[in-house]
């Protein structure tokens, strides 16, 4: 009955040993959250939540990332989006059309000092786009509407840059090599219900993408 009191205590002690030891870890190497933004249209560069020729072009426009204060690694998330209505009005039609667009992005990074301030790091990135825009026309006689849909995942291994302003900010920019597959579906609706298909593919990409974005940093 001791031997068993004594491997019950001694289990005791041991666990709370190591969750002291764990706690005084995470006490000495915590965790950072560090904020960024898309500022190239600050700087006059026409980025960030404008709606690029391909919609999977579009960069990140805010995001996040989480690391241990003393570790190279990072998890990084991202979030892009726009809403766009328009109403066109003539003396043969009216159209109106809204559109809205996201994509996410979750991914990994590894960062390098080079000194003077500047690292550099490489990672991963998983990401998600939705793209629907929906149309519709009033002609004198009938209507007919037009709605379209695309969507799908993509990967993208990366490499970038960033230049210490101080112990808050940073900037940073980075290339992409981007693999995807979106899927595009496209129909049209007469005045009477009748649903004709216009387009419904699936699409594979693998695009390189330069870096024409600059970030800005904010460390919480």
């Amino acid at each position: 009955m001791n031997r068993i009191f004594i491997g019950l205590a001694l289990c005791v002690i041991l666990s709370t040993s190591r969750a002291q030891s764990k706690d005084s870890l995470e006490k000495s190497n915590p965790l950072v959250a560090e904020v960024f933004f898309n500022i190239s249209g600050a700087l006059g560069k026409a980025t960030g939540n404008v709606n690029s020729t391909t919609f999977v072009s579009d960069p990140v426009l805010i995001g996040m990332k989480v690391k241990r204060q003393n570790s190279p690694k990072a998890i990084r998330a991202g979030l892009n989006f726009h809403l766009v209505s328009s109403d066109e009005l003539s003396s043969q039609f009216q159209r109106v059309n809204t559109e809205n667009f996201y994509s996410l992005s979750l991914g990994f990074e590894k960062r390098k000092d080079l000194g003077k301030n500047l690292e550099y790091y490489y990672g991963i990135d998983a990401r998600y786009y939705h793209l629907s825009s929906h149309t519709e026309t009033f002609f004198i006689t009938n209507s007919s509407i037009i709605r379209s849909i695309q969507n799908g995942p993509g990967i993208a291994p990366l490499l970038g840059f960033k230049w210490k302003i101080n112990e808050r900010f940073e900037l940073f920019t980075e290339t992409s090599f981007s693999f995807e597959a979106i899927n595009k579906y496209r129909y049209l609706t007469s005045e009477q219900g009748f649903k004709t298909v216009l387009e419904d593919k699936l699409v594979y990409s693998v695009r390189p993408v330069a870096p024409g974005s600059i970030f800005l940093t904010f460390k919480l």
